[in-house]
């Protein structure tokens, strides 16, 4: 969590780095985020809390030590008592072997009171106020993320606003010299030109904004005109 929090707030050294990719693009008439930010928002939620809960199903390394010290122990007495059975002479001393004895493990690490990774987890007070600020991070960074929309919206206004038959018909109406349908013409040539210029990421703080969707969106938009 520290690292995540680093990584999307930065701290006095470094800048936040964009781990997350939204898209921009064109839904129906509207300019939208795809994922939209909410879902964003939603996602990294429910990964600090699956981060906690998976954390907390790992187990000491020495309850694991000491099951597979056990487990082995177990298979050695079986071994050894299968041994005895056959090689049972006479007047042969039997060899006595406290199993139960060779099971604990060196009495340092036996005498070790052990707190489980999730008790260590809910005590830890840094917890709350890490994932605190992550949230507020990726949510101050959502919230200045629908300027971007705006070029775009700009790019795409017209078309949405005026269909391609009535802004012929008013063309006839007002019976255009064909001059003026070559400046339309020009018009739309030089907008494709600028979108294809316009970026095709963009860096907000965490998030990276890809733009390469929306401008093949609106450059078929002005072909298609």
């Amino acid at each position: 969590m520290v690292d995540l929090n680093k990584t999307i707030n930065g701290d006095k050294k470094t800048n936040p780095t964009p781990i997350f990719k939204l898209s921009i693009v064109l839904d129906g008439v509207k300019v939208v985020f795809s994922p939209d930010t909410s879902e964003l928002q939603k996602k990294i939620n429910e990964t600090l809390t699956g981060m906690t809960e998976n954390v907390s199903k790992f187990q000491r390394m020495e309850v694991l030590m000491k099951e597979d010290r056990v487990k082995k122990i177990d298979e050695l007495e079986k071994l050894d008592r299968e041994r005895a059975e056959q090689d049972q002479r006479p007047g042969m001393k039997k060899n006595e072997i406290d199993y139960e004895a060779r099971k604990h493990l060196p009495e340092e690490i036996e005498s070790r009171t052990l707190t489980s990774f999730d008790v260590a987890i809910a005590s830890d007070g840094d917890l709350p106020g890490l994932s605190k600020k992550i949230l507020d991070g990726v949510q101050k960074t959502c919230s200045i993320l629908p300027e971007s929309l705006d070029p775009w919206k700009k790019h795409t206004s017209f078309f949405y606003t005026t269909s391609k038959e009535k802004f012929a018909e008013q063309m006839i109406d007002r019976k255009e010299p064909l001059s003026t349908l070559k400046s339309e013409i020009e018009a739309y040539a030089t907008m494709q030109d600028k979108v294809l210029k316009d970026k095709s990421t963009e860096n907000k703080a965490c998030v990276q904004l890809d733009n390469s969707i929306i401008k093949n969106q609106i450059i078929d938009l002005v072909i298609s005109w």
